[in-house]
């Protein structure tokens, strides 16, 4: 499990490279099926972690077990999903570029904070996933009800994570 463990994170640090990749002008948009083959490796390597954990195990700070597994699977194929449809559905968009690595850094930080077994780093994940989700709520700044959903989630977030953290401490 150590291995798939060490191949997921290789996969997730591809992915989010990939993102960022992507948002660079000078890359073409059609790289956005490059990287959502790129994304679609941490999809497989968690079914893998899935189907053949049979033990929890504790490696560090990541604790493995088939829930943690299934809850970075589930996570992770949602947000491949995701992506995939927004393909089409995004394009021609001024901030395409930035749903793509919006959707990836969101997946990502939110399957390895359920992989965590220290609750100040999956606070700490789970800090950046909600940030994430605020910058991807508030992409459109043409329509003044995602600025206002923005502002408002932002504050809500951000009340309900440091609540969170300091029960932690």
């Amino acid at each position: 499990m150590t291995y798939l463990l060490t191949l997921f994170f290789i996969s997730i640090v591809l992915a989010v490279i990939s993102g960022i990749v992507y948002l660079i002008p000078k890359v073409p948009t059609r790289y956005v099926h490059v990287h959502l083959v790129i994304v679609s490796i941490p999809v497989f390597i968690a079914f893998i972690g899935l189907v053949f954990m049979n033990e929890m195990i504790d490696i560090g700070f990541w604790h493995l077990d088939t829930l943690s597994w299934l809850l970075a699977f589930f996570i992770l194929s949602i947000g491949l999903i995701l992506q995939r449809f927004s393909v089409r559905y995004l394009d021609g968009d001024a901030q395409y570029r930035k749903y793509f690595a919006l959707f990836t850094f969101l997946t990502t930080l939110a399957s390895v904070a359920w992989l965590s077994n220290d609750l100040r780093l999956m606070t700490c994940l789970w800090g950046l996933t909600l940030f994430c989700l605020t910058l991807l709520i508030g992409l459109n700044a043409k329509w003044q009800i995602t600025k206002r959903v923005a502002r408002s989630t932002s504050v809500i977030f951000f009340v309900s994570w440091l609540a969170y953290s300091s029960q932690c401490s």
